[in-house]
């Protein structure tokens, strides 16, 4: 069977539990897809691994996701710390600066709203999962069917 479709079942399943039980079973899986959501980021920009830029993104996605009426906030503090990473480390450039702020504030708000809408209703936050695995197998699908790499 093909990696990206064992590790989708796994991920699929996961987030049953979590949608399941709710609660704090809900907010340690997302924790964990936000964990490795933020190791992607930064290892998918450069061949060697910056733990401190993964450190600045973690603290900013948790603060987004925990301290979410303090985010503007946490969000300046992240552009601080970043930019001081990039004027001390001539290995980081605007981009992977840009990258990182940017995608800790997606990943932060989109945890944060997971876990607002299984608050809401357990449901809804099925219904959106759903969506989001179907368009993205979808996508995969007919990408790899008619794309041309």
């Amino acid at each position: 069977m093909n990696k990206r479709y064992t590790s989708g079942i796994i991920i699929a399943l996961v987030t049953v539990i979590g949608v399941y039980f709710g609660g704090y079973v809900l907010g340690v899986i997302l924790s964990l897809i936000a964990l490795q959501a933020c190791r992607e980021i930064i290892s998918i920009r450069k061949e060697q691994f910056n733990l401190v830029l993964y450190i600045v993104m973690v603290l900013s996605v948790f603060g987004i996701y925990l301290l979410n009426k303090y985010s503007i906030a946490i969000m300046l503090l992240e552009i601080i710390a970043l930019f001081t990473i990039a004027i001390f480390d001539e290995n980081e450039s605007f981009d992977d600066i840009a990258v990182t702020f940017l995608m800790s504030i997606v990943i932060g708000y989109a945890i944060y709203y997971m876990s607002l809408f299984e608050s809401i209703n357990k449901y809804l936050l099925a219904y959106i999962l759903i969506i989001s695995y179907v368009t993205d197998v979808g996508a995969y699908e007919i990408g790899s069917r008619l794309g041309k790499h």
